[in-house]
């Protein structure tokens, strides 16, 4: 995987470094050695990571640090989840997650959260109200695989008139929630009964 490492002060995160590059991850920072002004897209580099490829983002703030460390909300705002891994508060919401120290490794918790769906799905539930589809008649899963999401619309009898058009414009949404990846698939299975 390819993990956006955020910082509240340089090396806090240095075992978690270790962990996951021993883990085989590659790590990438959007910090700058200037601390003035830290952001590398703004730094006249034009070289922000989060114009590539991304994974997941790990956050790592010093106890008593009241504020998210830069690149934070850039990475929620891109539909890669953040993993709170220090002391400090992100929220539990909004593309953030805390990690558990003991309970799973940071790795696991790294791959399950760039797997997870969740907030795609319920993204495309929202907006699948509004094409006038109940929520009993389409259910949505949405599995994250690097560079690819993958949307299982479960359809029951009631709507699978309109198949074509619940499709596109599942397709359509799901494009402008998370415009960075690069491909969409669209499954089709029907809706199993309760």
């Amino acid at each position: 995987m390819r993990i956006l490492l955020l910082e509240s002060h340089p090396g806090v995160a240095r075992d978690a470094v270790a962990e996951l590059t021993g883990a085989g991850h590659t790590i990438v920072s959007c910090t700058t050695e200037d601390r003035e002004f830290p952001c590398r897209g703004l730094a006249g580099s034009d070289d922000c990571p989060l114009d590539g490829h991304v994974d997941v983002a790990v956050l790592a703030q010093e106890q008593g640090v009241d504020q998210l460390a830069h690149g934070a909300v850039c990475a929620a705002r891109s539909r890669i989840p953040v993993i709170d891994i220090g002391p400090g508060s992100a929220p539990e919401a909004g593309g953030f997650r805390r990690w558990e120290p003991g309970v799973v490794s940071l790795p696991a918790t790294c791959a399950a959260a760039a797997a997870d769906g969740s907030a795609h799905a319920r993204a495309l539930r929202n907006g699948l109200a509004t094409l006038g589809v109940a929520p009993g008649e389409v259910a949505v899963e949405v599995a994250r695989e690097p560079r690819r999401l993958r949307v299982t619309l479960s359809l029951s009898d009631s709507v699978r008139a309109r198949e074509h058009d619940i499709v596109r414009f599942t397709a359509n949404l799901a494009r402008r929630y998370d415009p960075r990846v690069p491909v969409i698939d669209v499954v089709i299975a029907a809706l199993q009964p309760a």
